[in-house]
Formats: structure tokens, C-alpha cells, sequence
């Protein structure tokens, strides 16, 4: 299953972790509509979530957010289909790839909603 962050869950994750996404979409002179700062590319300034960094701060955020226990359960669940008998072998799993990690908390989230 090829576990890729779309646009889509790039901006969820950008909220939950309590940050906005830079954009170009004011005016003539591409002016990030969060910062008023131009940007040429403002992509190079968001996350994009496939890094060790960005995993780490989606698990703080989730468990800031007191949600780290269900998100452990859901993605449990959607991965092994009882098939993996510790979820620790699990969560050892998703640690090996940040993208594969922020695309369960992703999915998560939409479910969560």
C-alpha cells in the first residue's frame, strides 16, 4: 500500500500540529496569505511531512491533544487486521518512515472529524 501525503493531508496535519500553510494566492506579487511575506515558492516553506522532525511533531501534537492511544488503535486496526500479534512490532513499523506514519495520523484525522 503506497502510503503518499497529498496536499490534502499536508494541510491537516499543518492544523493539528497548530501551524498555517504558506501560500501564494494574494495579488500580483504572490503574497502568502498567512505571513503577507512574498514568496516565490511558498511550498519550499511548508512541511511536508516525510521527515523525522515532522513525525515527531505530529506524536507530540497527538498527544498534546490527548489522542495518541486512539490514534495507536486505529492504525493498529487498519494495518494488521489482527494479523500483527504486538503492537509494539507495529508502532516500531510506522517509526521506519515518517511518510507512512504522517499518512495513518492523516487518515486518522479524517475519521476523527
Amino acid at each position: 500500500m503506497p502510503y503518499k501525503i497529498t496536499d490534502e493531508y499536508r494541510k491537516v496535519l499543518t492544523e493539528m500540529i497548530g501551524e498555517k500553510m504558506h501560500d501564494a494566492t494574494i495579488g500580483h506579487y504572490k503574497v502568502c496569505s498567512y505571513c503577507h511575506i512574498q514568496h516565490d515558492n511558498p511550498d519550499d516553506l511548508n512541511r511536508t511531512f516525510t521527515t523525522d522532525s515532522d513525525m515527531m511533531a505530529v506524536r507530540k501534537a497527538l498527544r498534546k491533544k490527548g489522542l495518541w492511544d486512539k490514534f495507536c488503535s486505529f492504525a493498529w486496526n487498519i494495518f494488521s487486521n489482527g494479523t500483527v500479534p504486538i503492537m509494539s512490532y507495529f508502532l516500531a513499523y510506522l517509526d521506519e518512515n515518517p511518510e507512512r506514519h504522517n499518512w495513518f495520523v492523516a487518515s486518522f484525522l479524517g475519521e476523527v472529524k
